[in-house]
């Protein structure tokens, strides 16, 4: 009797040690990245978030560093893994604002990273003339955030 229950225990410690040693893939936020979207040509152009060099004056008009006119920006948030696929079910949240008011927001609730990284969107219309922008990605405790300098004038 005493040895089945020891055999019980031997199978229950040692087969689930593997399972219990390994813990979950670390998922972190590597770049928040910003494109404008051309009006002229429907194009996105490169990556206009630091540590990038844009001149975002008067971009709507197609100025500063634009290479047309454009309204809108599309964010994305990078995530990477070393695991290869893995599934994040935890809540990423998404959101830019400015110092008065929110642009946009959005919550993702599974994520799949495959090839060990993901990559999510949020759409900014008409923020070309916002100002500053801040973009901000949470994952749990850890967060990441970039600036926009979107301003227009005379």
């Amino acid at each position: 009797m005493h040895r089945r229950i020891a055999a019980a225990l031997w199978v229950v410690c040692f087969a689930a040690a593997p399972a219990l040693a390994d813990p979950p893939p670390a998922v972190t936020i590597d770049h928040i990245g910003a494109q404008l979207l051309y009006a002229n040509t429907g194009a996105p152009s490169g990556d206009i978030a630091p540590p990038a060099k844009f001149s975002g004056w008067n971009t709507v008009i197609g100025e500063g560093d634009a290479k047309g006119p454009a309204t809108d920006v599309l964010v994305s948030v990078t995530l990477k893994s070393a695991s290869q696929p893995s599934n994040l079910d935890a809540p990423v949240s998404v959101i830019a604002r400015t110092a008065t008011k929110v642009l946009a927001q959005r919550t993702f609730g599974h994520v799949l990273i495959d090839r060990g990284k993901a990559v999510l969107f949020l759409l900014l219309p008409d923020a070309t003339c916002a100002g500053k922008v801040t973009i901000t990605a949470a994952l749990g405790r850890q967060t990441r955030s970039a600036t926009l300098a979107l301003y227009c004038g005379e």
